[in-house]
């Protein structure tokens, strides 16, 4: 049976590649159209989560910001690495919150929100 396969695939096996999918083609076109897939790949990911950003999210998956949440990040300040401040609104109320590697987060400062305002909305000019 070896003879009989060694026979029909031939000395360049161009029934196993066809057979297989294979095909012989050059190094730098393998690298190409895998550079190629990956692109689309990543290209389609990156559309698919902005498409659900704009329309909320998935229930349970927090990619869209609910202007309406009782509580709300308005600003991430990064400080370090793996220290950051946190703007939140919660409620009526404006909180700056301390973020750290170690511990929990802590209470900064409360902030009136009228500071926040820019100052065209405040009446300040």
């Amino acid at each position: 049976m070896t003879t009989l396969a060694a026979a029909v695939l031939g000395s360049s096996g161009l029934l196993l590649q066809a057979a297989t999918g294979t095909a012989t083609g050059s190094y730098a076109g393998d690298v190409l159209r895998t550079v190629v897939a990956l692109v689309a790949v990543c290209l389609i990911a990156w559309l698919s989560l902005r498409l659900l950003a704009a329309r909320g999210g998935l229930p349970g998956l927090p990619l869209g910001a609910d202007p309406d949440a009782p509580v709300r990040v308005l600003r991430r300040i990064p400080l370090e690495p793996r220290r950051n401040l946190y703007l939140v609104r919660a409620g009526s109320r404006v909180l700056l919150i301390g973020v750290g590697e170690g511990g929990a987060p802590r209470l900064v400062a409360e902030l009136d929100p009228a500071d926040l305002e820019p100052p065209e909305e405040r009446g300040d000019a």
